[in-house]
């Protein structure tokens, strides 16, 4: 009798460390590949700034013409400053609990510092933004910041392939026991097949394809980061009409994320 009890202890064992050991080896492929396809876009802008370098140093530029490539070439350096974050806010995760420091925070004045990083793209692309609404709620300021930047930052990227005049509103507004901030665009949307896998990693779908910064990984980090926070995450689209991204902050949230 206490032979098979001590048969069934080490075969439970070993099937919580295989399982463990399956779930690491889960997540250095998941980290291999990302940082595989992350060197990938990072080659994107350097060749860009590589070459707009040249021109400069080939032809006479007028006025004009030097002001165009200065534009192109600050806006090819956020690309690259975006993706260090990215890569750097990846590697954070697994010492989340380490990194977390929760306090009040006023989310209209988080979400006006997002916005004033992003107003030249805005300027940029004919997108103009306005935040509607007041709270304070319990969150970690740069790890909220890292969301909100991740939202905002696909706001504008579908947005700015179509033409003429867009709106970007990010609305404030309480909700039973919640506090919601929204991320509404008039982009080109999401196309409804493509919905229920938008969290995914590395999951792009039919527009993401067709922009080249795209990695796949942006909703997913920010999905992931929400829930460690005790936030929510979710969102609403129309194909060519707009996203509306909502992130959901609860009472004591942050005290139960895991």
């Amino acid at each position: 009798m206490e032979q098979k009890a001590v048969q069934q202890l080490l075969g439970a064992q070993y099937s919580a460390y295989t399982t463990e050991l399956n779930k690491y080896r889960r997540q250095q492929e998941q980290h291999n590949h990302f940082v595989m396809q992350w060197v990938h876009h990072m080659k994107t802008p350097v060749s860009v700034i590589d070459l707009l370098a040249q021109e400069g140093r080939e032809q006479p530029l007028s006025g004009e013409k030097q002001a165009e490539l200065l534009t192109s070439l600050r806006e090819e350096t956020d690309r690259l400053t975006r993706g260090l974050e990215m890569m750097l806010h990846t590697a954070r995760l697994d010492k989340f609990e380490l990194d977390l420091h929760p306090r009040q925070l006023l989310l209209h004045e988080v979400a006006r510092s997002v916005i004033n990083g992003h107003k030249r793209l805005c300027i940029r692309y004919s997108i103009y933004p306005k935040i509607e609404g007041e709270a304070v709620v319990e969150s970690d300021e740069k790890w909220l910041t890292f969301v909100l930047n991740q939202l905002v930052n696909n706001a504008i990227k579908y947005a700015k392939r179509k033409p003429g005049d867009k709106k970007l509103t990010i609305r404030i507004v309480k909700q039973d026991n919640a506090v919601k901030l929204l991320v509404e665009d008039e982009g080109i949307g999401i196309e409804p097949q493509d919905l229920p896998r938008i969290f995914d990693p590395f999951f792009t779908g039919e527009n993401g394809r067709a922009v080249e910064e795209s990695t796949g990984m942006g909703l997913y980090l920010a999905k992931q980061v929400c829930g460690r926070m005790g936030h929510e995450l979710s969102v609403e689209s129309r194909a060519g009409e707009g996203t509306t991204a909502t992130v959901s902050f609860y009472p004591d949230g942050i005290h139960r994320f895991g």
